[in-house]
């Protein structure tokens, strides 16, 4: 399993989230791509920098041979720290009840 989080390096929520998740990705199973990077648009001209911004998204491969999966928001979010083990509880957000309120 492999998550590239595409994130914003001017807001410094995003930037103290990365963070916090790099110090926890010893497995290297997360990698981090800032969208205002020079080259973003080479590098994936099929992310909006602009949604992007909005809301954040990441890219999931599920397995080496398959597709990656489009994923956003709060989503991203979940499978990055249960990737690495920590903040367990985030998964009480992607409860249908409470996913609905939580987006």
């Amino acid at each position: 399993m492999k998550l590239i989080i595409f994130y914003d390096s001017s807001c410094p929520l995003c930037i103290e989230e990365m963070r916090q998740l790099q110090k926890h990705n010893n497995q290297q199973q997360l990698s981090f791509e800032d969208i205002l990077a020079s080259d973003f648009n080479q590098r994936f001209p099929y992310i909006s920098i602009t949604d992007a911004s909005t809301v954040l998204h990441g890219l999931y491969f599920p397995e080496p041979q398959q597709s990656p999966q489009l994923l956003l928001g709060l989503d991203v979010t979940y499978l990055a720290w249960r990737s690495i083990g920590k903040k367990r509880w985030i998964a009480l957000l992607r409860w249908p009840i409470i996913r609905f309120f939580a987006d």
